[in-house]
């Protein structure tokens, strides 16, 4: 919880997760992440010898950086039975819509639809087997 070259006295640990400060702040945002609250994300601000390059990061699911991505977590939920069929499919939906509106360059729509995932997300979690 100090720096990023704390990392280097733990070489045989697979996965790492660094607030770079023991505050009040750091420590609460800390047990948020790891109890799934929020997906942790940052880059390193220093490359760690023999291990990682300056502004490696990784996260929970993955990086995600398409619909694409977001609807392959959306099936493995409603797969796994952990999300109501009903809402995966309202998340489809939004997704798709995403994916049309950024194709066609038309953003102000394609936010619109991210707003309405994320309602739906917010309102229905607390149905979900997995929070």
């Amino acid at each position: 919880m100090r720096n990023p070259y704390d990392l280097m006295a733990f070489p045989n640990v697979a996965v790492f997760l660094n607030t770079y400060s023991y505050l009040d702040v750091s420590v609460a945002a800390l047990s948020r992440v790891l109890t799934g609250e929020v997906n942790p994300s940052g880059e390193l601000p220093v490359a760690i010898p023999d291990q990682y390059e300056i502004g490696h990061g990784l996260d929970y699911i993955g990086n995600v950086e398409h619909t694409k991505d977001i609807q392959t977590l959306v099936d493995r939920f409603k797969a796994t039975d952990d999300m109501k069929k009903d809402t995966a499919r309202k998340l489809t939906i939004h997704l798709n819509a995403v994916e049309r509106f950024e194709q066609t360059g038309k953003t102000d729509k394609a936010s619109k639809h991210l707003t309405g995932f994320q309602q739906l997300i917010a309102h229905d979690k607390k149905e979900w087997r997995y929070q």
